[in-house]
């Protein structure tokens, strides 16, 4: 399998130099940030969005992945960002019941 490439990590990198700055951002933000400092060829297209989305996307579960196999110094790697720099505000929060002692569940 082969790696990304040299383009997606140029994004990845432009994205995690952003994000540092100027976190949490939305994915939008985010494709407005990196086509507005003109660092990177990169234009305000859906296909660069979506290119967008995949790239941190990957380098997002990246992260996750040295994190869960005890990874010291996440923050070294220019092609990883932190789960937390990039919020979805348009999603509404998950909410799961895992055992209530309320006692109006029971009479429904």
């Amino acid at each position: 399998m082969r790696g990304p490439s040299k383009q997606t990590i140029e994004l990845i990198m432009c994205a995690r130099l952003l994000l540092a700055e100027h976190h949490p951002m939305t994915l939008r933000q985010l494709h407005y940030a990196i086509f507005s400092a003109a660092k990177i060829a990169y234009a305000n297209t859906k296909a660069d969005y979506i290119q967008l989305s995949r790239a941190t996307t990957k380098a997002r579960r990246d992260y996750r992945d040295r994190e869960l196999w005890g990874g010291t110094n996440l923050l070294d790697s220019e092609t990883i960002i932190p789960p937390n720099w990039i919020v979805d505000e348009l999603r509404e929060a998950e909410l799961v019941a895992c055992g209530t002692t309320s006692p109006d569940i029971w009479t429904r």
